[in-house]
């Protein structure tokens, strides 16, 4: 893997180049021919993102009722909802089912079943394309917060 030093432009074309003495094999034999490619990154996201302007709870907001049900609020309606694109897990790294609503609206509401475990930190992923309309995707993001006793 080459890893670029800095974030790659959208839709322009790279030429990887490689000298015949700049790679070799586990015994130290050089690869002896010139290795050359380009390839052409991917086109700008040309649709706008629906973003999240709040949620209930707040980011890293303690004592969290074990029944509540998450909530988040977007700046634009939205027609569609991935549950795929949708993950909740505890500090283990457990996921955690859950059933979700809003389509149609600016809400999206996740319902944790079964009720969350007391004193525990949880973590929500939006990721791009859990809520769409026709024209936006959302705009990934990730909630934390942490359950209290009761």
């Amino acid at each position: 893997m080459i890893p670029p030093v800095s974030p790659l432009s959208y839709d322009t074309v790279y030429t990887v180049s490689v000298a015949a003495d700049a790679v070799a094999d586990l015994s130290d034999n050089p690869y002896g021919a010139p290795i050359s490619f380009s390839f052409t990154t991917e086109s700008a996201p040309t649709q706008p993102f629906i973003t999240v302007v709040s949620s209930t709870p707040t980011n890293n907001q303690t004592n969290i009722k074990r029944t509540a049900n998450i909530v988040f609020t977007f700046d634009a309606v939205f027609t569609s909802i991935d549950s795929t694109k949708i993950s909740l897990k505890n500090s283990g790294g457990s996921t955690i089912s859950f059933k979700v609503s809003g389509q149609g609206t600016n809400k999206l509401t996740i319902n944790p079943d079964p009720t969350l475990s007391a004193l525990t930190k949880y973590t929500v992923v939006l990721s791009e394309g859990a809520v769409s309309s026709a024209s936006t995707t959302l705009s990934p993001y990730t909630l934390n917060f942490t359950t209290g006793k009761k």
